[in-house]
């Protein structure tokens, strides 16, 4: 039920994500790369700031055809990150405001949680360090023994386990699609098929050269691994 949900949803966003770029157009930034983090930036710049004009431009035939949608689709606690990181601290906030923003854009997931288990002896240490920094990191989780694993997954044996009830899986393409509806709707440009060769600075402005034509953008954000 839920690959169909997802199948239906993609298919509808796909129809409505891109946008074809006008020849020459003059924007305020120009993000490169359609991925979940582009398209993210371009939401939320809007959100901030709605009155720049926006244009993603994304090489793939599609969006978020790499990382972004090819990871597992975790959605995921924040129990392994180091207390008082970034990573700690955005995984636990953007958990729940994923969910939140799912629940209110309708698209689908699932809460299904995870257990984290600990089949021999000399694993339990590490079990326990595991749990001190999700309890630090602000996680929702239970320790549960041999009985509560097979409660909550009968097909699995262990010692003890943590159970992180929050821990969801979703597609992130989805999201991401979604994303871009949200700014195509704001009359912004979402265009694929359109691969960056160069830019540069030309009187504080930023001609963005590809295939087929030039965009001009006052601010350039790109990502860089």
């Amino acid at each position: 039920m839920l690959s169909r949900q997802f199948s239906r949803l993609s298919r509808q966003l796909a129809a409505t994500s891109s946008v074809a770029a006008q020849k020459g157009r003059e924007v305020d930034m120009c993000i490169v790369g359609g991925g979940i983090i582009g398209l993210a930036t371009a939401r939320e710049i809007n959100i901030r700031h709605p009155d720049l004009s926006l244009a993603v431009v994304e090489k793939e035939p599609e969006l978020a055809l790499h990382q972004s949608g090819s990871n597992s689709g975790v959605i995921h606690a924040g129990i392994y990150y180091v207390p008082g990181s970034l990573k700690a601290k955005l995984c636990v906030k953007g958990l729940r405001m994923m969910y939140d923003y799912c629940d209110e854009h309708e698209i689908p997931y699932k809460r299904c949680g995870k257990l984290i288990v600990a089949t021999e002896e000399e694993e339990l240490p590490r079990l326990d360090a595991l749990w001190d920094r999700a309890i630090a990191n602000g996680c929702t989780v239970n320790m549960v023994d041999a009985d509560g694993i097979k409660e909550i997954e009968p097909h699995c044996v262990g010692l003890r386990a943590i159970h992180s009830p929050l821990t969801g899986i979703i597609d992130y393409q989805v999201v991401s699609r979604h994303y871009a509806k949200e700014v195509t709707e704001k009359g912004h440009e979402v265009t694929c098929n359109y691969e960056v060769a160069s830019f540069d600075d030309v009187g504080g402005d930023y001609p963005i050269s590809v295939k087929r034509d030039e965009i001009r953008a006052k601010y350039v954000v790109t990502f860089w691994r």
